[in-house]
């Protein structure tokens, strides 16, 4: 029985070797990588040509952060206009911490008070701080 159950446990181990990289799509990514990098790499003597690979992916790095940072500027007004809701900021405000207590008041009567607290704070917080909802 146990020589069974080993003998498919090392089946099944060789056939995911063998199986998983076709599946996942491993080699038409090491495929496409080749393919996209061209020839290897002839390295020169240093600042021979152009910037190194390094200084270009910084570059790029650099210019995303600052796409981004332009994107998701949305304003606490913005949110709750995109919500739908006529409230003033004030108004979320206020409701945010009423909810807050009282998911902190009920979580106390069910749980421990650390555990109240933790939930007081996520609730009363919101997503004030940066939560992005795609």
């Amino acid at each position: 029985m146990t020589a069974m159950a080993f003998a498919a446990v090392a089946a099944g181990g060789a056939a995911y070797v063998f199986i998983y990289p076709l599946l996942s799509g491993e080699k038409r990514a090491e495929k496409r990588q080749k393919a996209l990098l061209g020839a290897p790499d002839r390295k020169g003597p240093p600042g021979a040509a152009g910037p190194s690979r390094r200084e270009q992916v910084a570059q790029s790095l650099k210019e995303l952060e600052t796409r981004e940072k332009g994107r998701n500027q949305a304003t606490i007004e913005m949110r709750i206009a995109q919500a739908g809701l006529s409230w003033t900021k004030g108004r979320f405000y206020a409701v945010s911490g009423i909810v807050g207590l009282t998911l902190g008041f009920l979580l106390l009567l069910t749980s421990g008070p650390l555990i109240a607290l933790g939930g007081a704070f996520v609730e009363g917080s919101g997503c004030r701080g940066g939560c992005s909802v795609s």
